[in-house]
């Protein structure tokens, strides 16, 4: 397998994208990026087990006062825009201090088969996982980190997974998924009692009345 030449593919370079000055964050880095080195960048670790609630004992190691979570957001860039993304995100999260804790990055191909497709192109998708106090003024803060990151994947012609994310704003929403409004409206025709809903479908409908 090639070694990929791109610095942001280079385990060496693998934390740069995060903040500086968080302890041990660089060298956990360069140690996971050597071990997926060592493994022909497989992708079986991703059938690994998942510890619920691993963040709870994490805190009371850490003697955290606050409980703290890693919350999720999805974004799609044309592929020759990754490394756009990529470096505006950088320059971001370093001018913030956003604490990214995981990300992954892989290639989608266009989804053509749904109402409102997920994936309008072949795209690159990059996954943000940021570390998030359960604190009104932290939450806060974290509505405006992910904003910015829509904002940063729509100004490559990019988008956002539409359920992953409540804090996308009305405007973003529209310009990230243009058939909103069509399928908002064959919702309304078809379900005209709203028997089929959700909490997700209901912020929606809340952001486009």
């Amino acid at each position: 397998m090639v070694r990929p030449k791109h610095p942001i593919c280079d385990p060496a370079n693998a934390c740069k994208a995060g903040v500086g000055g968080i302890p041990g964050k660089h060298s956990g880095a360069l140690r996971q990026g050597r071990w997926f080195e060592s493994t022909s960048r497989s992708d079986t670790h991703q059938l690994n087990l998942h510890l619920e609630d691993y963040h709870g004992p994490l805190d009371r190691r850490l003697g955290a006062c606050v409980r703290g979570r890693e919350m999720i957001t999805e974004l799609y860039v044309p592929r020759d825009r990754l490394v756009a993304l990529m470096d505006a995100v950088r320059a971001d999260f370093r001018a913030h201090e956003t604490n990214c804790i995981y990300g992954t990055i892989r290639l989608i191909d266009a989804e053509t088969e749904s109402a409102l497709r997920w994936a309008r192109s072949s795209w690159a998708c990059v996954i943000f996982n940021l570390q998030v106090d359960h604190r009104p003024e932290d939450i806060e803060l974290a509505s405006h980190a992910f904003r910015r990151l829509i904002a940063r994947a729509l100004d490559q012609s990019g988008s956002y997974f539409l359920t992953y994310c409540r804090f996308a704003s009305s405007d973003q929403l529209r310009a990230a998924h243009p058939g909103i409004g069509e399928f908002l409206n064959a919702k309304a025709r078809l379900d005209p009692e709203g028997r089929f809903q959700s909490e997700c479908y209901r912020h929606i409908r809340g952001l486009l009345p």
